[in-house]
């Protein structure tokens, strides 16, 4: 990247983007807006499908997928948008969620869930051994 660097855009102070460049970047950070809006719905439908007995594996593992997928076109819109449109760097608290927004996102969408929200299975092996003791064998 030798020459190009005097026409990559920088997040420093002299930096100002064009609105061309502004209107852009509004649009990639809507799209990935979206897409992570996507992806964390796909993540509930698939804690939906978990919390239902039988657990079908096929379609579980495919909406986690489909989440990372949603999950990672996000974060490469957020990306492209910062490089169109810098943060500006005297907010010291936005110019750093700004940035760091893509791995905030994905730590929500694929932090897992409490285990209280899930119901709770014992065994039923676990289940004879809490309850009453049973009666002597013969």
């Amino acid at each position: 990247m030798g020459g190009d660097e005097a026409s990559t855009p920088s997040s420093s102070a002299g930096f100002v983007a064009s609105a061309e460049s502004k209107g852009k970047a509004k649009n990639f950070r809507m799209i990935s807006i979206l897409t992570w809006i996507a992806a964390i719905g796909i993540e509930v439908w698939a804690i939906m499908i978990l919390r239902k007995p039988p657990v079908e594996m096929g379609w579980l593992i495919g909406l986690i997928i489909g989440a990372l997928i949603f999950a990672v076109i996000g974060n490469v819109l957020w990306k492209k948008a910062n490089r169109t449109d810098p943060a500006s760097e005297k907010d010291k608290t936005r110019f750093f969620i700004q940035n760091q927004l893509g791995l905030i996102i994905s730590i929500i969408a694929f932090l897992p869930r409490s285990s209280s929200s899930l119901p709770i299975r014992t065994s039923v092996a676990s289940r004879k051994g809490s309850s009453a003791p049973s009666p002597p064998s013969p």
